[in-house]
């Protein structure tokens, strides 16, 4: 945005997993740049109690109902957009109980992901 190569209209934004069901942060800054396309909470959240009920079979959904849901929320709010940037939940270990886990996640989604190996370096683009 800063450089003016894209216009609020041409980004994206969204988390296909999370642990919060709080209002976050890049909510705020999203609607502050005028970035419409903005999904902080996505289809699959890990509220408290989550892992226990889906190993019980409580939630009525697979591990495969859910990667579904992320990457067609992921397609959806891709369409139309120059940049999408789809972000994964802090921890590695969450979501892997039920098989939803960053990895799993971005697999789903058919998209790449980057990894910086320190904040100074440029990401490593690793497909999935």
């Amino acid at each position: 945005l800063k450089t003016g190569k894209y216009t609020p209209s041409d980004l994206a934004y969204i988390k296909p997993a999370t642990q919060c069901e709080a209002i976050q942060l890049v909510e705020e800054f999203c609607k502050h740049k005028g970035i419409t396309s903005c999904v902080p909470i996505g289809p699959i959240v890990y509220y408290k109690g989550f892992t226990r009920s889906f190993l019980k079979g409580e939630t009525g959904e697979t591990s495969e109902d859910l990667l579904q849901k992320a990457s067609e929320a992921v397609d959806t709010l891709a369409m139309g957009k120059k940049v999408v940037i789809i972000d994964g939940v802090g921890y590695p270990a969450v979501g892997s109980i039920t098989g939803t886990d960053n990895a799993s996640v971005a697999r789903a989604c058919g998209r790449l992901f980057s990894v910086p190996e320190s904040t100074a370096a440029a990401p490593e683009r690793v497909p999935v």
